[in-house]
């Protein structure tokens, strides 16, 4: 999946990231890990049942 922010809102993740993670690796690499383990940790709160 591709997704595309503008700018602002890939300036604000790059300071979430930096700021409150201290993640250094604020490319686009980088930020696609971050988030893929963000969503990861929010869906596995929601408890929703398997497929």
């Amino acid at each position: 999946m591709n997704i595309v922010f503008s700018p602002i809102i890939t300036e604000k993740l790059k300071m979430l990231m930096l700021k409150k993670y201290r993640i250094t690796d604020t490319g686009s690499s980088g930020a696609s890990k971050f988030l893929s383990k963000k969503i990861d940790e929010e869906y596995k709160l929601l408890n929703l049942p398997e497929y």
